[in-house]
């Protein structure tokens, strides 16, 4: 009952995995959601970590005590997060918190797989029909690699248009585009990428403002001086630019520039890489812009 959120009705949790056990006797295991990644999006009191982190040793339990097992345990727990951390820091062990025994199961959901982009892309009118032929083509030349970069191409520019588009969060800022824009956008057109870039920024900052209560005009400064401090797109940085411009554009601390660092690999807006040799200092951290778009378009954006 506790993990459920429900006015408790028994104090043993033993007589409500039986009740499950029963009740589900012809069919598979129920499965329960939780949705960490959720929390920092709506401010939730701590009352509601707490529950979370109750949930989550309770079902760890379960785990370890039927990991060894023929049997699959009555009900299993899938939890949605950014990052491992988020569900190990909860799992306690016999010296305190942190992960021990059998590791739980991840599951990396980044990009499109080359089927899921093609099921998208076969959805009747899905985006401009020129666009979509060009994307389908594209996608049938290497369904199993990186055909991106190594494939023998015929179309170029669609096989990278279509490697942007691999990214949810890009793939529904390309479908809020005109037809015109996004057979212009797979044609490489400037024009229309810095109209999916604007789409993308409003997102991200959206994002920012429910995530981390960060204002919009801050978040755009802030972004916006990133950009011009930034030589190329397509060239390496290290955080510390990141976090100098940042805190001069909009009076962050060294703290909130980091959270909006971390939002922008997140949210793909910009990628970390490993530091170049050396201790592993998190000013010698190194990022580069996801895309060169972003970049340009963040360069000629005008801020108050």
């Amino acid at each position: 009952d506790q993990w459920r959120g429900a006015a408790p009705t028994t104090s043993r949790d033993e007589l409500a995995l039986r009740r499950l056990e029963h009740a589900n006797e012809t069919i598979e295991p129920p499965i329960l959601l939780l949705g960490l990644d959720g929390v920092d999006e709506s401010h939730v009191s701590s009352a509601f970590r707490d529950a979370a982190g109750r949930i989550i040793e309770f079902f760890w339990s379960l785990h370890q005590k039927f990991k060894n097992s023929k049997n699959p345990p009555p009900i299993r727990l899938l939890v949605s997060c950014r990052q491992r951390e988020d569900v190990e820091k909860y799992i306690q062990t016999a010296t305190g918190r942190g992960i021990a025994g059998k590791a739980p199961k991840y599951v990396l959901f980044d990009r499109f797989s080359i089927s899921e982009i093609q099921t998208l892309l076969r959805q009747p009118g899905t985006a401009a029909p020129h666009a979509i032929d060009r994307l389908l083509k594209a996608a049938e030349i290497e369904p199993s690699g990186d055909y991106a970069t190594n494939a023998p191409i015929s179309d170029p520019q669609a096989v990278t248009s279509l490697s942007m588009l691999r990214h949810p969060i890009l793939w529904s800022c390309f479908l809020a585009l005109t037809p015109a824009e996004q057979s212009a956008f797979v044609d490489g057109d400037a024009g229309a990428q810095n109209r999916l870039a604007a789409q993308y920024f409003d997102w991200f900052v959206h994002r920012a403002q429910r995530r981390l209560n960060f204002g919009h005009a801050d978040v755009e400064a802030a972004l916006c001086t990133v950009a011009q401090r930034c030589r190329a797109g397509e060239t390496t940085y290290r955080l510390d630019l990141w976090e100098g411009s940042v805190r001069e554009a909009s009076g962050y601390s060294i703290s909130d520039a980091q959270k909006l660092y971390r939002e922008g690999i997140s949210a793909g807006l910009i990628e970390s890489l490993p530091p170049a040799g050396g201790p592993r200092a998190i000013a010698q951290q190194l990022w580069r812009w996801q895309h060169t778009f972003f970049w340009s378009h963040l360069r000629g954006r005008r801020t108050e």
